[in-house]
């Protein structure tokens, strides 16, 4: 636990990465009785066969290196004041990314958003809205937020958004289905 919290107080959260605790745990499978993974938190990395297969060759620090067992990992090490700002309500959320997803950081204010693209149609967006981290959804090809909810500074998102989407952000897009739906 003194791990999680050294690297909780450490983070910086303008840089969309995982904290590296040097800790592994054993964690039960979501589906299997009697089946036991490693989870790694350095990577992190797992040993079930989504982390093998789809997420093994991503970079160090990638949140999409995240399976069920990493998230499981990261929660039964939560610091005594919970895991700041972004990465404790991606962490909460409690869902797996798709393979392909790419984060990045939104600088908005004084806060920073935590922003994806790549694997399907939508983007997962944690901004802040009255003190706390939200999860919202953008549809980049309809160009819209899930159920019309938008998250405060959404024009600022929606333009990071499209930008990486389309290349035009620091970090450009390689591969995947955005690239085809946008022609390259």
């Amino acid at each position: 636990m003194e791990r999680a919290a050294s690297a909780a107080s450490n983070m910086d959260l303008s840089v969309a990465l995982l904290p590296s605790i040097p800790v592994t745990l054993r964690v039960k499978s979501h589906s299997e009785a009697n089946v036991v993974y490693d989870v790694d938190l350095t990577g992190p990395s797992c040993t079930c066969p989504d982390w093998r297969g789809a997420r093994s060759q991503l970079p160090n620090g990638s949140l999409t290196r995240c399976c069920k067992h990493v998230l499981d990992a990261f929660g039964r090490l939560e610091p005594a004041g919970g895991w700041p700002g972004w990465l404790g309500a991606f962490l909460e959320q409690g869902w797996k990314p798709h393979p392909r997803k790419r984060w990045f950081i939104v600088r908005l204010g004084s806060d920073f958003g935590l922003v994806s693209v790549g694997g399907n149609d939508w983007s997962d967006v944690f901004a802040v809205v009255g003190g706390s981290y939200e999860r919202f959804g953008y549809n980049i090809p309809d160009l819209r937020w899930s159920y019309g909810n938008e998250p405060p500074r959404s024009d600022e998102i929606t333009q990071a958004i499209l930008g990486e989407a389309h290349g035009r952000h620091e970090r450009t897009s390689r591969g995947g289905l955005l690239d085809r739906f946008f022609g390259r």
